[in-house]
């Protein structure tokens, strides 16, 4: 049985009652209003991100940044589709001024972060990366992406969380126009596909998830997006776009080898709707141990194959670019 989602709502706390639930459409300010519980733990449980990716048949590029209250990070890659080859692959981390966020809403959310050499600008209208070359001989890096105004709907959902108190997240797709230059290739993006996610919430000392994400079309050349999750937020925010059709389906279920994440993966949902494999060309990978925070965190960058059988219609996949993630972290 399909899925339901209701309409965002126009606030996240109505009537003293924060509005839990899976929706169609973007969220209104991510603001939980009063939190019954101290400053300190506040301060130290409030995590907030943006994740932003493009994809056309020749690159796969993508920047994240992510604040954890008392430090910041961002992750920015670059993937050359037709070699298999990382152009970039860097992370920053800093106190958490170097990042900011500014939340006006539907289609009005912004994060960005500034430390040294590297620049990230990121939001519903597009990104800017950029990054000086450094003094060891490595090239510049500019992503300048513009995304259209008018997309399918996102998906959003806002959940409580064993150990914290409450996440919100909002996932949009929408078509994309221009460049991507890293590793001295330049790429002018063509028929390209932007995908956006808005997470805010705050969150156990120990979370951990697996995600994936599909930016392409399908073999009928029609758009083909999806978001699915295992574990954190969980089936709220899985879904699938074929065309402007957003369709919820089940809670993702992901194969793989941990010791070798290289190696393909095998995604499927619990509704059956799903059932992927994952060609990884390239891992970004992140082990650190900060005595305070300590995170493993496997991000491959490869190709879906499979098919997606949604509002009864069966639809393959092939060579679609995308990501899967592995993530368990203690902050």
């Amino acid at each position: 049985m399909a899925r339901t989602l209701r309409d965002a709502p126009a606030v996240l706390r109505e009537s003293g009652e924060v509005q839990f639930g899976s929706f169609r459409g973007g969220l209104p300010r991510m603001d939980f209003g009063p939190i019954p519980r101290g400053r300190l733990w506040q301060a130290t449980h409030a995590k907030r991100w943006i994740y932003c990716a493009v994809a056309d048949d020749s690159v796969f590029a993508a920047c994240a940044v992510v604040s954890l209250g008392y430090a910041a990070t961002a992750i920015v890659f670059a993937l050359d589709r037709a070699t298999g080859t990382m152009l970039v692959d860097k992370s920053a981390l800093g106190p958490g001024p170097v990042a900011s966020f500014s939340d006006g809403g539907v289609g009005a959310r912004r994060g960005q972060f500034k430390l040294g050499r590297t620049r990230a600008d990121l939001g519903d209208s597009g990104m800017v990366v950029d990054i000086a070359g450094d003094g060891d001989g490595s090239l510049p890096t500019h992503f300048f992406v513009e995304a259209e105004a008018d997309g399918p709907p996102p998906i959003s959902a806002v959940v409580p969380i064993e150990g914290g108190y409450a996440n919100a997240t909002e996932k949009r797709v929408r078509r994309a126009s221009g460049e991507i230059v890293a590793g001295g290739k330049r790429f002018v993006l063509d028929g390209a596909v932007l995908a956006l996610d808005h997470t805010s919430g705050f969150l156990a000392r120990h979370t951990a998830w697996r995600w994936a994400l599909a930016l392409g079309q399908t073999d009928r050349g029609t758009l083909f997006a999806m978001n699915l999750v295992e574990g954190f937020v969980g089936e709220a925010e899985c879904g699938v776009w074929i065309g402007d059709e957003l369709h919820a389906v089940g809670e993702g279920r992901f194969e793989y080898r941990a010791e070798d994440p290289s190696q393909d993966w095998h995604v499927t949902t619990t509704c059956g709707a799903v059932d992927l494999r994952f060609r990884p060309a390239a891992v970004h990978s992140e082990d650190k141990d900060m005595l305070i925070v300590r995170s493993k965190f496997v991000q491959p960058v490869g190709a879906w194959e499979g098919t997606v059988r949604v509002a009864g219609e069966t639809h393959v996949i092939s060579g679609v670019p995308g990501v899967t993630e592995h993530q368990d972290v203690l902050w």
